[in-house]
């Protein structure tokens, strides 16, 4: 598969959530400088907003995706 979908692969089981919600993942969303990822509540299921943190692992494969996908608003674009 494409480079992308490794790395989403790689951290999905970092970050305990729903598969369409990385895979719908927004560069909006990510504060690189504070390693957080807040999920909007209209993402989610319950309604509420999501904070999810960012490990030292999934921070450096973020750094290394926003070098090919940072033209897109997706952080994992298709």
């Amino acid at each position: 598969g494409d480079i992308s979908v490794k790395r989403a692969l790689q951290i999905l089981p970092y970050v305990f959530i729903r598969p369409s919600n990385l895979r719908l993942m927004e560069w909006s969303e990510v504060d690189l400088d504070n390693r957080i990822w807040t999920i909007p509540a209209e993402k989610m299921k319950t309604k509420k907003a999501h904070i999810v943190p960012i490990c030292d692992y999934v921070y450096n494969i973020l750094k290394e995706q926003k070098e090919i996908s940072s033209y897109s608003k997706y952080v994992f674009p298709s």
